[in-house]
């Protein structure tokens, strides 16, 4: 039988910060029994539901991880059909 990572998440945060940071970004790979999708969470305070808000600044380094997350993801789904 053979074994491999999937890595499912990754977050973003400012330096120094702690993971549950309002400035926090999770982004995860998501398998609801229909293939992979890519999910964008915040656990900031102030936005609402289906909201997620970026500074200019961390803007670059949380598209680098969406775009990261949606490669793994198409590999993933690439994997279901094999």
């Amino acid at each position: 039988m053979k074994y491999e990572t999937i890595v499912t998440q990754v977050m973003v945060c400012e330096a120094g910060k702690e993971l549950f940071d309002a400035t926090a970004t999770e982004i995860s790979l998501l398998d609801e029994a229909a293939g992979g999708m890519v999910s964008i969470k915040q656990s900031c305070d102030y936005s609402g539901a289906g909201e997620v808000r970026f500074d200019p600044d961390e803007w670059p380094t949380v598209r680098a991880a969406i775009n990261d997350m949606v490669q793994r993801c198409e590999k993933y789904n690439k994997s279901l059909e094999a």
